[in-house]
């Protein structure tokens, strides 16, 4: 894992289009970052580990879902992949 996952999160979410294959530079695989992102779902719904509690939370009761999650998968799914 990186040692910056803050900095990865943003990177990922703010970056443009044409940067996008920059971030592949991370190294991360899809499962690294839906860790990043919610650790619950990749290790189940005990696992006692948090990252974006907050962000989830009000997503969640806002959009009905955990929307920057989903935004940020569909975005690294179109990444070209090497």
């Amino acid at each position: 894992m990186p040692q910056s996952l803050s900095a990865v999160y943003i990177h990922l979410v703010f970056s443009t289009k044409e940067r996008r294959p920059f971030l592949r530079a991370y190294g991360l695989t899809r499962d690294e970052l839906r860790y990043i992102l919610d650790p619950a779902d990749v290790y189940g719904p005990d696992f006692p580990g948090e990252t974006f509690r907050v962000l989830k939370e009000k997503e969640q009761a806002k959009y009905g879902e955990y929307r920057t999650r989903r935004l940020v998968l569909e975005a690294w799914d179109k990444l070209p992949h090497f």
